[in-house]
């Protein structure tokens, strides 16, 4: 009964979900759904038929952090035979690895420090160095290496590769995405293709081709890319909506003509259009795998209904269709909370005093510092609040600060390990010589927790190493453990988080403070075009829902040296009526009501020919096949659809109202009466206090 187990405590949609026999399934999860619970249970579930067994099963994330949270949750599940889960530029390391094996050549060595290889480039090739030279007189490699101007060059490089983007197409898409840079397209083009010159001659790649030489590799190569196949033919992929051009079309070549693919991800989040990202491959999911089933997870079990209501508010301002089409309201599970705030101050300064003085005191209140968060749009604004924090002694931490590439105790490691075992070493050695090493660092007074954290994440990463693969040495794993590293680690600092709006998605916190919201910073002053603006939008969803009871937004009308002053972003006018200024009023409820019918009818006006998704009839269509399942009788003979429509316009609030529906009646209403009106009792509560459409964008 192994498999009644891995469906027990789901919802109906999760379950739906988890049991869906399609091999092509995309499940649109919105934030708080569960999607993780029922990403793990629809593997433990399908691993259960000998046809699909896990070890032929890979599970795609985008971070480390989220690859070992599924391993632990399908560990729990006594998933024992586990799947492949990591990441994409993880398993790209693995196809070249396997492919160098077998071919018998040396793998390329991956690229550490990019900036020191352009920083060589520029200052060896003459083309280059006078441009330097007049830059920069008298700079030094090292100084070089760090400037801003090489830190430019590799953004653009790695832009472009995100993109899909050649040297040679490089200059028409610089224009035509209107990418401001200090060195003007021409020079850009030449150091690019210097570089990758440079690359391939040193028999070197970086962190940005894996993907693409992966790719190549199972494109030319057909007799190895079935055996891949052969081993690697399950697929799941999480964050779907975060998948670029490239990952796509190595995912692509994975899969095969006979592809068994399940993606899970939410539109509404998709934040990371510099990397080449879009919702649209998710939302036209079935146009690019014909055939393809969509199933949604509306159910918000994380955040307040004052919370879910204003992400709803928010998400109902983005301009694209398709995102209302697919999934366009959550639902809040979870019991009435306080209403989200907004305070305006005159200056930054007043503002990160407020922050951290309010902090301050729900501490004194009983509020764990780790589950507070405060969430910017970028790393840039985030030091002023940092420095109150720290007034305050309010233990708190920059998210992405420490990173185990740079930790300084883990490369002496390394070197250590080299030394003593050679740099082709066996692994089994390794996790020998490191339990020595933690041993002997943590006697050590000036070793600090961070670096016992780096060092244990290396130990942990080559006991999973060395599970996959028993004849792996030091020096595979070294370069296998950069492309881990620079996807970073996962961060167990304590205290108050703060992060930037990028960085905190994936994440949650009892509490969230969102500064700095003016013009200029949210919408940035970059996002010009229709695309950055919406995303933009989607980063304000993306930063709300990450609070369970609490969501404080805050702005200041003067920040920096300008004395220009700031209005307030444009973005808070969708959701200004559901913020609590002073008194915090709430909207109506026939307020309330009309909003959720004139988000029925906006779903409707989409056209049947684009299957509008109503969310409310949905949740309703959900309750009368589990009402008729209870009883065995169909559907349909229970309450029919036009009745069903009838429900959804109109949110009956009391026995003789329901009755009074057509198709209904006394006897309906006095069988089913009380557990229907609670089910539209909370649809109503979960949108009390959102807007009408008509005062939204």
């Amino acid at each position: 009964m192994a498999d009644l187990a891995y469906l027990n405590g789901l919802t109906p949609e999760q379950a739906e979900a988890v049991c869906d026999p399609a091999k092509l399934l995309c499940i649109i999860a919105g934030p708080g759904s569960g999607k993780t619970t029922v990403l793990t249970r629809r593997i433990a579930l399908r691993g259960l038929d000998a046809a699909v067994p896990a070890k032929n099963t890979v599970a795609i994330t985008f971070t480390n952090q989220a690859a070992d949270e599924l391993k632990s949750r399908l560990a729990s599940l006594a998933v024992y035979d586990m799947p492949w889960v990591g990441t994409f530029h993880s398993f790209a390391f693995q196809i070249l690895r396997r492919y160098y094996d077998e071919i018998r050549r040396p793998m390329p060595r991956l690229i550490n420090r990019k900036g020191r290889e352009l920083a060589k480039i520029l200052q060896d090739d003459p083309r280059f160095a006078s441009l330097i030279a007049s830059r920069r007189p008298n700079t030094t490699l090292a100084s070089l290496e760090s400037s801003l101007l090489i830190g430019e060059i590799s953004r653009e490089v790695e832009v472009a590769k995100a993109n899909s983007i050649s040297p040679e197409l490089y200059p028409e898409w610089h224009l035509a995405q209107r990418r401001e840079t200090a060195l003007d397209a021409p020079t850009l083009v030449e150091i690019f293709r210097a570089y990758e010159h440079h690359k391939q001659r040193s028999n070197q790649v970086d962190f940005d081709d894996l993907i693409i030489r992966a790719e190549v590799i199972m494109r030319e190569n057909g007799a190895f890319a079935q055996t891949m196949r052969w081993w690697f033919r399950h697929w799941y992929v999480d964050e779907f909506q975060d998948v670029n051009s490239p990952q796509m079309k190595l995912l692509a070549q994975l899969i095969g003509d006979n592809p068994d693919l399940c993606v899970v991800g939410d539109p509404k989040q998709a934040i990371y259009a510099w990397n080449g990202a879009s919702p649209r491959l998710m939302l036209q999911f079935d146009q690019v795998f014909p055939g393809a089933c969509f199933r949604y997870l509306t159910a918000n079990f994380r955040s307040t209904p004052e919370i879910v209501s204003l992400a709803n508010t928010a998400a109902q301002t983005f301009t694209d269709l398709e995102l209302a089409r697919h999934g366009g309201i959550i639902f809040a599970k979870r019991q009435s909370g306080a209403p989200a705030k907004l305070f305006e101050f005159d200056t930054a300064e007043a503002e990160a005093a407020f922050v951290a003085k309010h902090i301050y005191q729900a501490i004194a209140n009983g509020a764990t510092p780790q589950e507070i968060a405060i969430i910017a749009r970028t790393n840039s604004l985030l030091p002023g609040y940092e420095a109150q924090l720290a007034a305050l002694s309010i233990h708190h931490h920059i998210a992405g600060q420490h990173t185990v590439a740079h930790d300084g105790a883990l490369r002496a490691a390394i070197s250590h390990l080299r030394e003593v075992l050679g740099p082709r070493g066996r692994l089994q050695d390794v996790l020998a010589q490191l339990d020595n090493l933690l041993e002997e660092f943590r006697i050590d007074a000036t070793f600090d927790s961070a670096s016992e954290s780096s060092l244990g994440y290396f130990r942990q990463l080559a006991a999973e190493a060395l599970r996959f693969d028993s004849s792996m040495d030091l020096f595979t794993f070294t370069n296998w453990f950069k492309v881990r590293a620079a996807e970073s680690a996962p961060n167990k600092k304590r205290g108050v988080t703060l992060t930037t709006m990028h960085r905190a998605k994936g994440l949650e916190w009892n509490s969230v403070y969102v500064v700095a919201l003016e013009q200029g910073i949210l919408p940035h002053a970059k996002s010009t075009r229709p695309d950055s603006f919406e995303e933009d939008k989607r980063l304000l969803y993306v930063s709300i829902t990450r609070a369970r009871d609490h969501v404080y937004l805050s702005l200041a009308h003067q920040r920096g040296n300008s004395n220009q002053p700031r209005e307030r972003s444009v973005l808070l006018a969708g959701i200004e009526t559901l913020l609590d200024t002073n008194d915090g009023t709430r909207a109506p409820r026939t307020r309330a009501l009309q909003y959720i019918r004139d988000n029925r009818a906006k779903l409707e006006a989409v056209g049947s020919s684009m299957h509008s998704i109503d969310p409310v009839y949905e949740t309703l269509r959900l309750w009368r096949k589990r009402s008729a399942a209870d009883v065995l009788i169909p559907e349909e003979k229970l309450l029919s659809d036009t009745s069903l429509r009838y429900l959804a316009m109109n949110l009956p609030t009391d026995v003789d109202a329901l009755a009074a529906c057509p198709g209904i009646g006394k006897g309906f209403a006095a069988t089913y009466g009380d557990n229907l009106l609670q089910l539209i009792a909370a649809l109503v509560r979960a949108s009390e206090r959102a807007k009408a459409l008509n005062t939204l964008t």
